[in-house]
């Protein structure tokens, strides 16, 4: 039996018409991950399983028996943004239990599509085996979150020269993470993973206009295809 993914939205982005309104070159963005989802080989179904009420904390990554490997999936909305530059971008992801020291973890570019269409681990998403960020958890610690730096994925996908189907997060030297990072869930709060990143340009009007023509013309045609 394959562990079915778990996908939930996190939290809402800020609306799309007041970032346009209020976003300029020198602003800093916080955005906590909107969609997340955890998929898993093994047949621990039970441990992954979405729990509903005031104690559940859900995880991208878990303590999994032997070398059954598990990752999450992370995806961001940045309809609000599109044409934008960004000098840097820190996604940050809260190690909430379990002492790894050693462990390394990063983060991968998916190359196709998860949301709506995984369902298992086999149906996961590709991802280029190159990570865009890495980090080493350097002591026993919990309870603390470790910061990768996604800049230059976070530019990509703003300005539309890759397409946004997300990130892979999971362990490098090890197929079983061991170590839970926190996804969501009704006591996770502040814990979710979360990016920060600030606009270094904003698109000219006439850039922003072109694309959202553009955008309406692939839907028409789209639509006749049909």
């Amino acid at each position: 039996m394959k562990t079915r993914v778990l996908i939930f939205c996190a939290a809402a982005a800020a609306l799309p018409g007041a970032v346009m309104a209020q976003a300029g070159v020198g602003d800093t963005v916080t955005m906590q991950v909107r969609y997340t989802a955890n998929v898993g080989v093994g047949e621990h179904v039970g441990f992954h399983k979405d729990g509903i009420g005031p104690s559940t904390i859900k995880h991208m990554t878990a303590n999994m028996a032997g070398d059954e490997e598990n990752v999450g999936l992370m995806q961001l909305d940045l309809s609000a943004y599109p044409g934008y530059s960004v000098s840097s971008a820190v996604l940050s992801a809260f190690h909430d239990a379990n002492r790894v020291p050693g462990a390394v973890f990063g983060i991968f570019r998916n190359t196709s599509p998860w949301r709506d269409v995984t369902t298992d681990w086999d149906s996961r998403p590709t991802y280029d085996p190159t990570p865009v960020s890495t980090v080493t958890l350097p002591d026993a610690a919990t309870g603390v979150f470790y910061s990768f730096d996604i800049q230059p994925l976070l530019q990509g996908w703003m300005d539309g020269s890759i397409p946004n189907y997300g990130m892979t997060f999971r362990r490098i030297d090890d197929p079983n993470p061991v170590a839970f990072f926190v996804s969501g869930g009704d006591l996770a709060g502040e814990r979710m993973p979360n990016v920060v990143f600030t606009i270094s340009a904003v698109p000219e009007p006439g850039s922003v206009l072109m694309l959202l023509a553009g955008l309406a013309t692939l839907a028409a045609i789209r639509r006749r295809g049909k």
